[in-house]
């Protein structure tokens, strides 16, 4: 332990103590420090869980990385589908797509673009799919 009074440590304090009501306090202090310790361990990992969980929806740019796997995944394309494939300018800017689409990690697609979409410009991982009840 690291509790130290003058030339005696704190297990041999305890140890003299063993008998006695302060021993059983003492013993009650080390339990509690332990639990708190579990806690903050507890508390911590949930902590972490969340914000994996909070980073894994974000988008992130092709330019800044690039999925670690191969796969599916739901993608921002700087093209506009829904509108014919055009560029169409808004008051926002360019209107913008969003697909499903494979990443291969190689270029075999082509032109270094990895993925089977043009134009991808941000990507997330795809939500987990619903799992209620079947009707």
């Amino acid at each position: 332990m690291r509790y130290k009074h003058k030339s005696k440590s704190f297990d041999e304090i305890r140890e003299t103590l063993k008998d006695t009501d302060l021993y059983f306090l003492i013993e009650e202090i080390e339990w509690d420090k332990k639990q708190l310790s579990l806690m903050y361990d507890k508390n911590y990992n949930l902590t972490e869980k969340i914000v994996d969980m909070v980073c894994e929806n974000e988008w992130v740019s092709v330019k800044e990385r690039l999925p670690d796997e191969k796969g599916h995944y739901l993608v921002t394309s700087a093209l506009n589908y829904y509108h014919g494939g055009c560029w169409d300018e808004t008051e926002k800017g360019t209107s913008r797509s969003l697909a499903i689409a494979y990443y291969d990690g190689t270029d075999k697609i082509g032109g270094k673009n990895y993925w089977n979409h043009s134009h991808v410009i941000a990507w997330k991982l795809l939500p987990d799919i619903y799992r209620g009840e079947l009707k």
